[in-house]
C-alpha cells in the first residue's frame, strides 16, 4: 500500500468535502481512476481513524492530569471541556466507521479481477 506522501503526491483531485455534507454528486469516472479514488479515500479514512484514536488516548491522559488541579472551578471547567471533546470525537469516530463500512464493498469490487 502506498505511503501517505505518495498518496498526497499523486492526488486524485477529489472534490472538497465538508463535515456537514448531506448529498453528493455522482460523477462518471474511468475504472482505474475510480479504484484509485477508493483506495485513496480508504487510506485517508484509516489515517483519520488512527488520529481520532490517538486524540482520545491523549484526552484520557489529559483528564488524569486535570483531576489533580486543586482549584475546583478551573478543574471542573477543564473537565467539562474535555468531556465535550470526548463526545465530539466519539461521534466523529462513529461517523467515520459508517463511512468505512460503506466503502469496504466498493474496495473489494475495485480489486475484483476483470
Amino acid at each position: 500500500m502506498a505511503t501517505i506522501i505518495e498518496l498526497l503526491q499523486s492526488s486524485t483531485k477529489a472534490p472538497h468535502t465538508s463535515a456537514h455534507a448531506n448529498q453528493v454528486d455522482i460523477v462518471q469516472m474511468a475504472p482505474g481512476k475510480t479504484r484509485d479514488q477508493i483506495v485513496a479515500t480508504t487510506s485517508m479514512c484509516e489515517v483519520l481513524s488512527d488520529s481520532i484514536d490517538t486524540l482520545q488516548k491523549s484526552i484520557k491522559r489529559l483528564n488524569g492530569i486535570v483531576s489533580m488541579i486543586d482549584d475546583d472551578a478551573t478543574r471542573e471547567s477543564l473537565e467539562h471541556q474535555i468531556a465535550k471533546m470526548h463526545v465530539s470525537l466519539s461521534l466523529e469516530s462513529a461517523r467515520l466507521s459508517g463511512i468505512m463500512r460503506r466503502i469496504q464493498p466498493a474496495l473489494h469490487c475495485a480489486y475484483r479481477p476483470v
